[in-house]
């Protein structure tokens, strides 16, 4: 049976329905946003492993929301000088947060808060990648 650590050091397994689904739900995810493709590997090319990332969201009381899990490249396997300083998740500055914020106080704008399940990229890779 496979445990993994949430950021809050609780040890859990991933056997868990919760988690199972949480799985699932980003599986399921990926594969409507037509993220990868699955494919046989060339003998030719080394794959880049994944691990999943499990997270619980909560509410400002502490209480569980929902459970997070997402798939990641294990970015060990980067070579200095080669790919060691490309970065694969961008995610947004919470001081670009703050300015945008600002700027609609300032300007009388509506925000509207939104919480985006999944979210990618839709930019072009000029390189196959073979993930496992």
């Amino acid at each position: 049976m496979g445990h993994c650590l949430l950021s809050s050091d609780e040890l859990v397994t991933y056997a868990e329905e919760a988690w199972r689904k949480a799985m699932r739900d980003e599986m399921e995810a990926i594969d409507q946003s037509q993220t990868w493709e699955l494919v046989t590997t060339p003998t030719s090319c080394r794959p880049i492993g994944l691990k999943w990332i499990f997270e619980l969201k909560k509410n400002a009381r502490g209480e569980v929301l929902r459970h997070k899990a997402r798939p990641v490249v294990k970015g060990y396997l980067k070579k200095q000088g080669i790919d060691y300083d490309e970065i694969f998740a961008p995610v947004v500055q919470f001081e670009t947060i703050c300015v945008l914020i600002t700027i609609s106080a300032q300007n009388s704008w509506a925000l509207h808060h939104l919480d985006v399940k999944s979210a990618f990229l839709n930019g072009d890779v000029d390189e196959e990648l073979h993930l496992k």
